[in-house]
């Protein structure tokens, strides 16, 4: 997996059993529910991510009670995947409770070894959306895993996948694709890597080995083409499009392309260290910016780490749950404060414009 010697490997196993309790005194405000309606644009609900034998979202009365809580109003789930799984999905979320819920399709893979992988793809999002998918997700293994038929790496920008796009757009169908993950994961695995400790517990994480997975940069790229080449396709690009250590770099991208939108899921350690840009970058894309989770199973209290985040100006908080240790690096995070308006389209109005009418519709 790495170069990391057996002593700075046991240093940084030491290391984790360090839990200092910080001694500064600061305000704190009780952030119970969202001062707006919210959308969650981004969270995992399915079979997906359990290997298949049971549901992420194991009651959904409670999850109902839960978000009613904190004002929620509307989840996103994206593990519908298809064929029986988007019919299950379907069933148990969009139909049951179509006002709350509403699902993502993904796509069979396999279809790439087929002699026209692009035509077979495409069919695919149109059975999705007819049986009732709202949207589309492409998860992170195109551009680190999936292959060509010659065994080359398959690109976000590939032209194979042209008709996927197109299809989206003729349907209205948003896009969620997660392209690479955060930057150092791409790192070498050493003492300078900030994520050293996560990376230990997930070494299937880290994509640091360039003779088997492009550079971050090179992903980034591939995606800056994808979006360049299909301006009638509504992307969201998952994660702060994998580049919140960056926000420059998501500022030029959102700039760049009015058609993309860009998730929050997963990133609150990463934005929460960074209040003020943030802040800016929401202000100078106010439309463009998608509230999302990506914590599961999802608990009332993980909503409100990120209310608390958007709508104080409390400071050196942890992003992660009471009784936990820090997951994603070893910093507390401050709120940024947003201002109503801003809230209101990070919340929902870009949501709504992200997603169409298939759930606007629902939503009244």
């Amino acid at each position: 997996m790495s170069d990391l010697p057996s002593h700075e490997l046991a240093f940084a196993e030491q290391l984790s059993h360090w839990d200092p309790q910080p001694k500064l005194v600061a305000s704190s405000t009780d952030v119970r529910s969202a001062s707006q309606p919210v959308l969650d644009c981004h969270n995992h609900l399915g079979r997906w991510l359990t290997g298949g034998d049971s549901w992420m979202c194991a009651s959904i009365p409670h999850f109902l009670e839960a978000m009613r809580a904190v004002g929620v109003r509307h989840v996103v789930n994206l593990d519908g995947l298809i064929g029986r799984d988007l019919e299950d999905n379907l069933r148990r979320y969009d139909r049951a409770h179509p006002r709350s819920f509403s699902t993502f399709m993904q796509l069979d893979w396999s279809a790439l070894k087929s002699r026209n992988p692009g035509a077979a793809l495409a069919d695919q999002v149109r059975q999705g959306a007819q049986l009732g998918a709202v949207g589309l997700k492409i998860w992170k293994h195109l551009g680190l895993e999936l292959r060509r038929r010659d065994g080359s790496l398959l690109m976000p920008d590939d032209e194979i996948l042209a008709p996927v796009w197109e299809t989206a757009a003729e349907l209205e169908l948003p896009v969620c694709i997660h392209v690479a993950d955060p930057m150092a994961f791409f790192d070498p695995m050493d003492l300078a890597n900030e994520r050293l400790e996560e990376l230990s517990i997930h070494p299937d994480w880290w994509f640091g080995d360039r003779r088997r997975h492009p550079s971050h940069q090179e992903l980034i790229d591939r995606l800056d083409a994808l979006l360049t080449a299909n301006p009638s396709t509504r992307f969201m690009a998952a994660h702060l499009a994998s580049c919140a250590e960056d926000l420059d770099e998501v500022d030029r991208l959102l700039t760049q392309h009015p058609h993309l939108f860009v998730d929050t899921g997963a990133r609150l350690a990463e934005i929460g260290r960074q209040p003020r840009r943030f802040a800016q970058l929401v202000a100078a894309h106010p439309r463009q910016v998608v509230f999302g989770l990506d914590h599961y199973p999802t608990t009332a209290d993980d909503y409100r780490r990120y209310f608390r985040f958007f709508e104080t100006l409390d400071e050196h908080f942890p992003y992660w749950a009471a009784g936990e240790r820090p997951t994603q690096g070893r910093w507390r995070i401050s709120g940024c404060g947003l201002t109503d308006p801003l809230l209101m389209g990070i919340y929902s109005n870009n949501a709504r414009t992200f997603l169409g009418s298939r759930v606007v519709e629902r939503l009244g």
